[in-house]
């Protein structure tokens, strides 16, 4: 049998990803897209923020974000039913990143497989149904 989602459990993953696309959107417009006057590494070039927004760039680059979360997303339905909320979380998590991060290749397809994951665990059914 499957198990029923708890009716705050939607909410809460609404505000946790609410919360993450806030920081991830504080990265990219404070570290990734400054303004020249406000750029980390005029002042200190090899400063602890300059080498976070390099590395932020390669790891971009290379497009880790949405590999990553490609691979969570596809694990996810391949474990147990009894686990695929718990990976689908934190692979939905991962494609946001992957979107906001410039990983968009990667990124779309592994946030749309970890909410249909969602979908299909139970998360968004009104509390008390059992499903088909």
């Amino acid at each position: 049998s499957m198990p029923v989602a708890r009716p705050r459990a939607p909410l809460l993953l609404l505000a946790a990803s609410t919360a993450w696309l806030a920081v991830l959107y504080g990265v990219r417009l404070g570290l990734l897209e400054s303004a020249p006057e406000a750029d980390p590494c005029l002042g200190a070039p090899g400063g602890l923020l300059c080498r976070a927004r390099e590395g932020l760039w390669l790891t971009s680059h290379h497009e880790v974000f949405g590999r990553v979360a490609l691979v969570l997303a596809a694990l996810v339905w391949v474990v147990p039913v009894r686990w695929r909320r718990a990976l689908a979380s934190p692979a939905l998590l991962a494609g946001m990143s992957a979107l906001v991060l410039y990983n968009v290749r990667f990124g779309a397809p592994a946030t749309v497989l970890a909410l249909l994951a969602l979908a299909d665990a139970g998360l968004f059914r009104p509390a008390g149904h059992a499903g088909s």
